[in-house]
């Protein structure tokens, strides 16, 4: 990749930054996104990703963000198409499926881009099929503006299903300290829901819960808890929380795979190794909390944003949520960082004693907080924090001794 000037960001991330572009990844491990990519002239690769604008439009977009941000592209290496992560082909390589043949070095210019995400691969496959697809349809949403830096994760996350029905005049929202107003009646003309798709979305979630379990009770016991609450809602044809639940019991079945991941990694005894598996476990984790947090504040402020308490809203969220991350803090990777590099026997025995204390302590506030209930229960984005780090505490105890 060509080194940006001091002082100037990288094209690659004037098009689209790593950090709306991992999300939109994130999500492409359900249901590929839309993607446009390229070649600058001084030999960058660049990617714009969304989930609404069909791939024509999206390529029409990358030139305007191009010819906006003053960065000459190569018009013979514009393509557009779908990108994807598929876990069960390869967890650690981006798919591109585009409407024509690329240019010999495109795959290497695009790895170096996503590798920043990180993910290790580029894989580019041709699917001729993209140039026959309009433009966009009557399911596109407006297009977005066209500057690439106002593409975030709020804007192409799909919007939060409408909140329980509940009598909003008096009962606040725990979790954010506000009273939220109705959510709005639905059009008239909006679509009936396809409640047979859900059920058969359903059905093939719940079949991969033993799979998944691998006869862990408690792992099986929360998935099926996660289903048994989709179901109540389909039969009660509350077809936005059975989606929500959908949602969750995918999320829910996504972490369980994580943490077998993590165990067998783990698996083998203790000593550095271990630790310093343990510690970027911990780290990975953490960071997914601070980005569920993030998004769930978004969906939060979106949806209130014409009740005139965005204000307020934000202020009472960010004190709800502060203690959970200055509770389950960094001190885990300090200390486990700390014994990997101790040449002391001693010296590192003492230290992954008490990283033990530390996981024993992060437990323990997982435990007694009903914040992660509330939390993990929101109608706007389907959330399994409790489960995931309830789950990688227990493994890191099992392998920090």
């Amino acid at each position: 990749m060509a080194v940006a000037a001091k002082g100037k960001e990288p094209a690659s991330d004037t098009i689209m930054s790593p950090g709306d572009m991992k999300p939109l990844l994130a999500l492409s491990k359900r249901e590929p996104v839309h993607a446009a990519i390229g070649i600058t002239a001084d030999g960058d690769g660049v990617i714009l990703l969304n989930r609404r604008v069909r791939p024509k439009k999206l390529l029409a977009m990358l030139k305007s963000d191009a010819s906006k941000a003053k960065i000459q592209l190569q018009p013979s290496s514009l393509r557009f198409g779908k990108a994807e992560v598929d876990t069960d082909y390869d967890p650690g390589m981006v798919r591109f499926f585009l409407n024509k043949a690329a240019p010999g070095n495109m795959r290497v210019k695009l790895l170096e881009v996503v590798k920043r995400i990180p993910y290790q691969k580029v894989e580019l496959n041709i699917e001729p099929s993209f140039e026959d697809e309009p433009d966009e349809d009557a399911a596109d949403a407006p297009p977005a503006t066209a500057a690439s830096g106002a593409t975030t994760t709020t804007t192409d996350a799909p919007p939060p299903p409408a909140p329980p029905a509940m009598d909003t005049s008096t009962a606040p929202n725990t979790a954010t300290g506000a009273t939220p107003p109705p959510a709005p009646s639905a059009s008239p003309q909006t679509a009936a829901p396809d409640f047979a798709a859900l059920t058969t979305t359903l059905g093939q979630l719940m079949q991969a819960i033993p799979k998944v379990a691998n006869g862990d009770a408690a792992v099986q016991g929360t998935l099926v808890g996660f289903a048994t609450t989709a179901q109540a809602s389909l039969k009660a044809k509350d077809a936005a929380n059975a989606a929500a639940g959908i949602e969750a019991l995918r999320g829910a079945l996504a972490a369980a795979m994580e943490q077998a991941k993590l165990g067998a990694a783990l698996a083998g005894g203790a000593g550095p190794v271990a630790y310093g598996k343990a510690r970027l476990a911990w780290v990975a984790v953490r960071k997914k909390l601070e980005t569920d947090l993030d998004t769930l504040r978004k969906h939060l402020l979106e949806f209130y944003k014409d009740a005139g308490i965005a204000g307020d809203l934000d202020k009472r969220y960010n004190e709800c949520v502060a203690p959970v991350l200055a509770n389950l803090d960094e001190d885990l990777a300090d200390t486990l960082d700390a014994a990997i590099n101790a040449t002391d026997p001693a010296k590192r025995a003492k230290l992954v004693e008490d990283a033990g204390k530390t996981i024993k302590r992060y437990q323990d506030f997982v435990a007694s907080e009903a914040i992660f209930a509330e939390l993990d229960s929101n109608p706007f984005v389907p959330l399994a924090i409790s489960q995931t780090i309830t789950a990688t505490l227990a493994t890191l105890a099992k392998a920090v001794h």
